[in-house]
Formats: C-alpha cells, sequence, structure tokens
C-alpha cells in the first residue's frame, strides 16, 4: 500500500504526464490538449487488421494472466493507478465521463479521416491457426 501512495504521488505531478497503451489515443488527444501546437495524428504501423482483442484473450487465458499478474504485481499497480489517473483527467478536461466520450469520438472520426487520406494501408490481415488439443 505504500508503493501505491507513492506511485499515486507520482502521478499527481503537474510536471508528469503518463499515457496508457490500452486508452493510446485518448492520451494522445490529452497530451494534444497539454501541448496544442503538438501534432498528435498518426499512421498505424505493423498493426494487424482482425486480431483478437486482448479482452478475449484475457479471457481465454486467465490462468496465464493471474500467473503473469502475480509475477509483475508492482508494475501492475503503477499501470492501473496509471489508468485510474488518465481517465480522470480526461474527465475533468473533457466535463464527465460524456465529455470524454465525446471528445474521444471526434478525435478518433479525424484521426481515422487523416489516416486514410495520408497513411494509406500498412496493417496486414490477422491469420491465427486453431489452437492445439
Amino acid at each position: 500500500e505504500a508503493y501505491g501512495r507513492r506511485v499515486d504521488e507520482l502521478l499527481a505531478s503537474p510536471d508528469l504526464f503518463v499515457g496508457v497503451v490500452e486508452h493510446f489515443d485518448l492520451s494522445l488527444l490529452l497530451l494534444g490538449r497539454l501541448f496544442p501546437d503538438l501534432d498528435v495524428d498518426y499512421c498505424r504501423r505493423n498493426s494487424v487488421v482482425g486480431a483478437p482483442r486482448l479482452d478475449a484473450v484475457r479471457a481465454s487465458a486467465a490462468d496465464a494472466v493471474r500467473v503473469i499478474a502475480a509475477k509483475n504485481r508492482l508494475d501492475a499497480v503503477v499501470h492501473r493507478r496509471a489508468e485510474a489517473a488518465l481517465l480522470a483527467r480526461a474527465r475533468c478536461v473533457f466535463g464527465g465521463a460524456g465529455g470524454v466520450d465525446r471528445a474521444l469520438a471526434n478525435y478518433t472520426a479525424r484521426l481515422r479521416a487523416f489516416q486514410r487520406e495520408r497513411c494509406g494501408t500498412s496493417g496486414h490481415s490477422h491469420s491465427l491457426g486453431s489452437p492445439l488439443d
């Protein structure tokens, strides 16, 4: 618990910004608000189209996730608290959960248009064989 409190203190620093990969677009959206001259549009590179979502992988591999989480418990504390801090910051900046949803939807729509116009296609189709019995 002392470790978690120290993580919270660090995350509360006004000079620190921590994004979270599971909320990549939201992280960039907030970073763009902090630094208005920063271009936060991006092209996807080395992405896989049609890959299973992380939630599905987690659900099908719950035992493995528990083992990994136990081995990375301090990392997990940082991640959970960083995610909570990011979402709290987003709600504060955009006026609640509804404001976050609207801002993220607007950014995502603009970003996808940018990607269609400027990025071409860079993803490849997902091709994972059926699991072994």
